[in-house]
């Protein structure tokens, strides 16, 4: 998909990163090669309250969209304009890579209008067999499904990767695809909240989409790791194809929740002491004893980790961000790693000098993704 909004003039435009902990708003515009931060935001969803209530869930996350956006609306002119990229949290937006066989019943060389038949029934088996699969998992039924994207990862006859059907002679196809969805329950919540706001969604994002159709044209091999508050995503890169996605229920959210109850200290001043922890803003002594009480989540963190890496088998280029990756317990769970910070991100500009946590990478590589598909 095209972002057509750019097209006839460059205007600002905003990035909604919406993830388990908090809200990430960014307001930028392009200009030349560049992208410039005009201003940011973020909000902790903690301070809403926490909910396994769909509805309130859904409510906390409209009251944290709000929130963020109060400060861009006191120093920017009127949002309800600009162009809303939007990302969701792993729990709510999904993405899974499928791969299907194909067989022809012929080895005539195939025509633009048969690739095309052959996609067509590709995408509609592998929606029948996610929605299947996700029915099994949740409970919500196909039809309750709501498809947001379907890239093509990967195409190969007899076994071996081409770069389309078209002129193909063999009878053995195999289609990769990347599959982006979520519950239409959540997707009408959402978009209910943006029209309320009067903001249109022009682009649901997903990480994974981000790195099939940038980073996989630039690094052959490579795994990336989002350690965020509540989840973990991998996605490992092979052969310039994106091939693997995995996520587990954990994060840098069950640090601050043992730090709270062990110190028997609110949410919000736990999360404090674990981003000072993080970044080595504490004395010797302190960080002895915050490293003791992080013993446990280290060990479940670890297990985790070797799961998913059993799953995603990471590349030698091993790269990770996201608030978790400061966290000393997950740096040396995860070896050879190389941190990403905004600064390492090529053609941003912030003239803010406020973005530097690799907690704004994932926020930042959204905004990215639509210089890299202009």
């Amino acid at each position: 998909m095209r972002f057509s909004f750019f097209k006839k003039r460059e205007k600002p435009f905003l990035v909604l990163d919406i993830g388990t902990e908090a809200i990430k708003v960014l307001f930028l515009e392009k200009k030349n090669k560049e992208l410039i931060v005009l201003n940011y935001n973020l909000c902790y969803l903690e301070k809403y309250g926490i909910s396994n209530s769909d509805d309130l869930e859904t409510e906390f996350i409209k009251r944290g969209v709000v929130s963020s956006l109060e400060t861009i609306k006191e120093k920017e002119r009127d949002l309800k304009n600009s162009p809303v990229l939007l990302s969701l949290p792993p729990n709510i937006l999904k993405a899974k890579i499928v791969s299907q066989f194909y067989k022809r019943d012929n080895d005539l060389r195939i025509s633009k209008k048969e690739e095309k038949f052959i996609v067509k029934q590709v995408l509609n088996k592998t929606k029948k067999q996610v929605s299947a699969q996700f029915a099994k998992e949740s409970g919500i039924l196909p039809d309750d499904i709501q498809w947001i994207n379907f890239n093509i990862v990967e195409f190969k006859v007899n076994g071996y990767p081409v770069s389309g059907l078209y002129g193909c002679q063999e009878k053995d196809l195999e289609i990769s695809t990347l599959v982006i969805f979520l519950p239409r329950y959540y997707f009408k919540k959402i978009q209910r909240i943006f029209e309320d706001l009067n903001l249109k969604i022009s682009k649901i994002v997903h990480l994974g989409e981000i790195f099939q159709n940038s980073f996989s044209r630039k690094i052959k091999n490579g795994t990336f790791i989002d350690l965020g508050g509540k989840y973990i995503q991998g996605f490992s890169i092979k052969n310039n194809n994106l091939n693997q996605i995995s996520d587990f229920e954990i994060g840098g959210e069950d640090f601050t929740q043992r730090l709270s109850e062990t110190l028997g200290i609110d949410h919000d001043s736990a999360r404090l002491l674990k981003e000072k922890y993080g970044s080595n803003l504490l004395t010797p002594e302190v960080k002895i004893r915050i490293r003791e009480i992080f013993s446990p989540e280290k060990k479940i963190i670890q297990q985790y980790l070797e799961i998913m890496f059993k799953k995603i088998k990471p590349s030698s280029r091993l790269y990770i961000f996201g608030g978790g990756s400061l966290m000393p317990e997950i740096k040396e769970s995860i070896k050879y790693s190389k941190i990403v910070r905004p600064k390492d991100l090529k053609y941003i500009k912030d003239p803010t000098k406020n973005l530097k946590s690799p907690q704004y990478t994932p926020s930042l590589l959204i905004a990215r993704y639509v210089k890299e598909i202009l």
